[in-house]
């Protein structure tokens, strides 16, 4: 999944957001948690794995060799801090990294980033733009939670040509997110119908 999600990959637990020594230590910002994204509050989507520095190092090895995989995960830590400083532009350069290889988490990700993350919470009209197409391609991809993202965004006009909503296309990305088993889907596809 993106960082987390229904379509597996880097959820576990729920933390709530500067919970326990390492995010308190770390100082991570609530504005950057991507929790709110996922009607979590101000959860976290990622539980601290505390990875050794070997796991750490291998994964930097295989992502500076391009493996989008390594790129992925090692953008996980960085971005929440676990095992390693945190370091929210490196990570989404990581995440774009892997991305640009069509890994499907890695693109939900950066449009979930771009959209929704941040001090102000929302992307510039050209980052919205972009999430847009990223949170698409995942969405092509199967991926549940990019299916659902993509139909929050056409519902609301988020990342569209002139802001403009698009209630059919949000319909039909939320069943599709239903039809792959996301709980969040089926409560949109209620709640439009």
């Amino acid at each position: 999944g993106g960082v987390g999600g229904e379509g597996g990959g880097g959820r576990g637990k729920q933390q709530k957001s500067g919970g326990g020594k390492a995010g308190q230590a770390a100082g991570l910002d609530e504005a950057w948690s991507l929790g709110p994204t996922y009607g979590f509050g101000k959860q976290r989507t990622h539980t601290a794995s505390h990875p050794g520095s070997s796991t750490v190092g291998d994964l930097r090895e295989r992502a500076e060799q391009g493996d989008p995989n390594a790129q992925y995960f090692l953008a996980l830590l960085m971005w929440y801090g676990d095992g390693v400083a945190t370091n929210r532009e490196g990570a989404l350069a990581l995440f774009r990294k892997a991305a640009e290889q069509g890994h499907a988490h890695a693109q939900f990700t950066v449009g979930l980033v771009l959209a929704f993350s941040g001090p102000t919470g929302r992307g510039t009209a050209k980052e919205m733009a972009t999430a847009l197409a990223w949170v698409t391609n995942a969405a092509s991809e199967g991926l549940a939670d990019a299916q659902w993202l993509l139909g929050l965004m056409y519902r609301d006009g988020i990342g569209t040509e002139g802001n403009q909503k698009d209630y059919d296309k949000a319909l039909e990305a939320f069943k599709e997110a239903a039809e792959h088993g996301s709980a969040r889907g089926h409560f949109y596809v209620g709640l439009m119908n």
